[in-house]
């Protein structure tokens, strides 16, 4: 059972009324346990995708066909933002990073945000380098929003 709660002046209460009638099921008394996650802001995980899609859009034509695609981008930038793992073949040895998942299941909100500045201070030293500034980027940027 899956409950969202939250905290008030009371303690904690059943956040919506599909919450309220999970909890009403559990007997007056009862013990339970719970493993308290504070769920992240999906708004904040669509801010992302906005932000590597304007970049995307930002790189050069070579640059996109360097990169074959806007997921090769994105991990990329993980990557190089330092959010990776080393994939090893068969003897132990590295040949590979892979990019780490910032699924909402892994990752809470302030890592999140970590990974985010991360990677827009890793895109703005790229588009700097290509002639873009940073507030000509935060412009374009808004239009993602």
């Amino acid at each position: 059972m899956e409950i969202h709660l939250v905290r008030t002046s009371l303690g904690l209460q059943a956040y919506g009324d599909e919450d309220y009638e999970m909890l009403r099921k559990i007997k007056i008394g009862s013990v339970v346990k719970a493993k308290i996650v504070q769920p992240r802001n999906v708004k904040f995980h669509r801010k992302f995708f906005s932000l590597i899609n304007a970049a995307w859009d930002c790189l050069t034509e070579q640059q996109r066909e360097n990169m074959r695609s806007k997921e090769t981008f994105r991990e990329h930038l993980l990557i190089v933002s330092g959010f990776s793992e080393p994939l090893y073949d068969i003897n132990g040895e590295k040949f590979l990073e892979r990019a780490k998942s910032i699924s909402f299941a892994k990752m809470d909100e302030s890592a999140f945000d970590i990974v985010y500045n991360k990677v827009l201070d890793t895109i703005l030293t790229i588009l700097i380098a290509d002639g873009v500034s940073e507030d000509d980027f935060n412009n374009i940027l808004k239009n993602y929003s």
